[in-house]
């Protein structure tokens, strides 16, 4: 679990954006209370940046 750390969230979403070049909020982030969860997100986004690239 993350436990609601802010700082655990802050240094994963930095390693999110930096190595992956997705951008979660950190509001959404903060909502977060497993890694699951952030893997979640991150397929999510993943996804939807897939589907766009098939509709051009």
């Amino acid at each position: 679990m993350l436990g609601g750390n802010s700082l655990a969230a802050i240094q994963i979403r930095a390693a999110v954006q930096r190595d992956l070049a997705i951008e979660l909020p950190m509001a959404q982030m903060m909502k977060m209370r497993t890694l699951g969860e952030v893997v979640d997100a991150i397929a999510a986004v993943l996804e939807a940046e897939a589907e766009s690239e098939v509709k051009v």
